[in-house]
Order: C-alpha cells, then structure tokens, then sequence
C-alpha cells in the first residue's frame, strides 16, 4: 500500500469524480464536475482517422449480385393527369415554329370572343407593327377557325345570292348565277341546283384559295425578296388575322346589288395590304418588298383569270354561233 495521502483505497470517496479501474487507469467522468456542467473530452489533434477496411478488400455478398430482370426495370410510371399542370399562359413557342402543332380543334365560345377581339385590333391598324406580338401566338387552331368562318359564310351567302338573282338572269344562254359561285347544268340548272352549287363551291373554294395564296406568297417572299420567316403555319396565321374579318364583311356585302359588290372589291384590296404588312413584320422585309410579295401574285392571278376567260369565251362562241 502507498503512502501517498492522495491515493484511496477501492470503495472509498476519492476528492474528484474520476474512477480508476483494476490497471489504475482513468476512465469516462461517472458523474456531474464539479460547477455541474458536463465537458465533453476534446477531439484527438488532426482530426478521428478513417476506419482501416479489412485485410483483403470488402467481399462481395454470397453467391454475386443478382443480375437485372430480364427485360432491364420497368420505367417509372407516367406523371397522373393534372399532377404538373402547364404554366400560366402555356408553353413558350419554339423557336421557328407554331404553338399547338397537334390542332387541338376543340372550340369553345370564348375562342371565339378571343378572335373577335385580335381581328378588331389587326384591321384597325395601319401599320405592321401590329402583327409583331401576334408571331408568338401563330397556331393552326386559329387558322382553321378562321378560315372556317369565312367558308361558311361565303357558302351560305353565295347559296342566298343565287337564289336571289337566280331568276333575273336566267333569261342568259345558260347563264343561271352571276352572283355567285354556283353551277350552270350540275344540279339542274334549277335555281336550287345552282344554289346548292354556290354553298359547295363556296365552302370548299375557300379553304383551296386560302392556303394556296398563303403558300405563294410564302415562296414569293422567300425567293425574290429574301424573306427571313421560316414558319408556313406562322406565315399563314399572320394572313388569317386579317383575312377572316374582312373576306366575311365582303361576302355578307355581296347579297346587296353593285354597291356590295364594290365595298367587297374595296375590302379585299384593305385585306391585301394587310397582308403585305404581315410579311413585312414576319419575313422583315421594308413595306414596298412586303406589298411586292402580294401583289405579284395577284396581278399574276388576274391576268391568268383574263387568259382562261377569253379561251372559254372563244370556246363558247365557237359552238354556239
């Protein structure tokens, strides 16, 4: 036994909280220090070493890992409907492209109001700077919505004013519509034959004259004067903006004798250069390049009218004088 006054002997109260084991050497506080806060002991210098892995590596699990199903893994379930809603407003455009490629032609009145009030703000204007925020809406809904009124009118129109003026003419060597667009002999020669004539050709006219004259002018721009858009769909909305309003008003005006047919004949001449304006603004050409890109062919198609006028005139005299 020491003589040490300090040392204690096993079971009896030593002066601090530390306890010594059978070596005699220190070990964790077993209780509170004196002040009663705990310290915990400080890190070792340098930092805790990392675990040694074991001698040889890690070995893997008995018998490998299970190769994938045959197959590969499922793909993950698709996102339920509604779980991740479009942004306000929809999907930005992409660039040279149209909105809503797929032609969602689900209709509602408020398309409707929607164009009505685009159409006010186009034909209202003067300048081309009108169609520049009308490029990032360009979708073909609208198109076909457009271009649809516009059919529709002009058949239901054409299909009134041949019956109207059906029985003023028909006094003419099988002349039995001159208000419209309908047929000499196809259904008849009746007046409700060339009415009939008039709604058909009307509707479907429309659409064929529509998208062709769209396409023309395209190419036109493109090719003579360096036209930028890349777009037909765009190119052809811009057209449809104003060409639905006012080919509309022109063909509901043509049931009125001469002076609707002159107000018709004014608004298409308004609706060309409006749709100079949209080249102008879309294809950024200047405003004399931009008309040129209309007007060319126009001209082009009156004279080849002309043409094929006179030869059925000469056909027509021919065989019958």
């Amino acid at each position: 036994m020491s003589n040490n006054p300090e040392s204690s002997q096993p079971g009896e109260p030593t002066g601090g909280n530390e306890t010594r084991d059978i070596g005699g050497s220190p070990t964790q506080p077993t209780g509170q220090p004196t002040g009663g806060q705990y310290t915990p002991p400080a890190p070792p210098q340098g930092g805790y070493a990392p675990p040694t892995p074991p001698q040889g590596g890690y070995t893997p699990p008995p018998g490998g890992y299970a190769p994938p199903p045959q197959g590969g893994y499922a793909p993950p379930p698709p996102p339920r409907m509604g779980a991740n809603p479009p942004p306000p407003g929809g999907y930005p455009l992409p660039p040279g492209g149209v909105a809503n490629p797929a032609m969602d032609m689900k209709f509602s009145q408020g398309d409707f109001q929607r164009l009505f009030q685009q159409y006010k703000n186009i034909v209202t204007k003067t300048d081309y700077t009108v169609y520049g925020p009308e490029i990032a809406k360009a979708n073909r809904k609208d198109i076909f919505l457009g271009v649809g009124i516009v059919a529709l009118i002009t058949g239901i129109f054409g299909f009134l004013t041949s019956l109207a003026y059906y029985n003023l003419f028909s006094g003419f060597s099988g002349l039995s519509n001159l208000g419209g667009m309908g047929s000499f002999t196809l259904f008849g020669g009746s007046a409700i034959g060339s009415a009939f004539g008039a709604l058909i050709t009307g509707i479907i006219g429309t659409f064929i004259t529509f998208f062709i004259g769209a396409y023309v002018t395209f190419w036109v721009a493109k090719q003579f004067f360096k036209g930028q858009g890349t777009d037909f769909w765009t190119h052809a909305y811009l057209l449809s903006l104003s060409y639905a309003p006012l080919r509309s008003l022109g063909a509901i005006l043509t049931i009125i004798p001469v002076i609707g047919s002159l107000a018709a004949l004014i608004l298409r001449i308004y609706q060309y250069y409006h749709s100079g304006l949209a080249i102008q603004a879309y294809h950024k050409t200047d405003t004399l390049n931009g008309q040129l890109s209309v007007w060319i062919p126009v001209v082009a198609g009156i004279v080849v009218s002309v043409i094929l006028a006179t030869i059925y005139a000469a056909i027509f005299v021919a065989t019958h004088f």
